[in-house]
């Protein structure tokens, strides 16, 4: 009981911070003390289930998300039922798009669970620190939804819940590594409606010159562009 009150207090401990709030701070928002709240984080009070509920709302994230960990310890199998495509194998992701505004690649982490009626999404955006991911830029709550032809993850922001985004990934039932798609939202610097190119892995990728390049729009993209007047991405396999 110990591990699993641990393991959720140094989750309530990264959202707390990537949120810029104090243990005090979240303390006032559920009612308890600083103490209390580092207890909590520390693991050595175990959390009754309606505080929990009270730190997930204040901390404007799911529930699920404090719990993410233990779930997949519980589950036997490491896949999804009825899911066939490329994010049926495993329960976390990397994504990867080069932001031009900073010349930065950012690096972003998907988490991926499943109750009887949908699969949900958290999606946590320029990540520094795999380790500690959840304290990340922004954080994005929603589900996927698969067909014969693409994945398709609609989310929201969970700090700003006006925000929405959108991915779309074609050919989702190929078997490789990495496959690329489009995400479209809004952006804030400056503040206007974008579309960009973004890759998705199994695995963590170096952050060197070789993925700069699959990042950055290629000549064929551009062209496309022109022909089009619209942002495609071709999804070649990447083994």
């Amino acid at each position: 009981m110990f591990s699993i009150s641990k393991q959720i207090g140094s989750k309530i401990r990264s959202f707390r911070k990537s949120k810029g709030l104090s243990a005090q701070q979240l303390g006032n928002l559920i009612c308890k003390s600083k103490a209390t709240v580092c207890k909590y984080e520390s693991g050595e009070i175990t959390i009754d289930i309606n505080t929990l509920y009270d730190i997930a709302t204040a901390l404007n994230i799911e529930v699920q998300q404090l719990l993410y960990d233990i779930c997949i310890q519980s589950e036997e199998k490491n896949f999804f039922r009825n899911s066939h495509g490329f994010f049926s194998s495993q329960r976390q992701y990397y994504s990867y798009f080069y932001d031009g505004r900073n010349n930065t690649i950012n690096r972003s982490v998907l988490d991926f669970e499943q109750n009887e009626k949908e699969i949900s999404v958290a999606l946590y955006m320029n990540v520094s620190d795999y380790k500690n991911y959840t304290n990340c830029e922004y954080s994005y709550w929603g589900k996927l939804e698969e067909n014969e032809t693409s994945s398709n993850i609609f989310m929201r922001n969970q700090d700003t819940p006006i925000e929405r985004i959108a991915i779309v990934i074609l050919s989702p039932f190929r078997n490789c590594n990495e496959l690329y798609g489009i995400m479209s939202g809004i952006s804030d610097r400056p503040f206007m409606p974008i579309a960009l190119k973004m890759l998705f892995s199994k695995t963590p990728l170096e952050l060197d010159e070789k993925l700069l390049q699959k990042l950055k729009l290629s000549k064929e993209d551009i062209n496309n562009i022109k022909r089009y007047n619209m942002l495609s991405i071709i999804n070649q396999v990447l083994y």
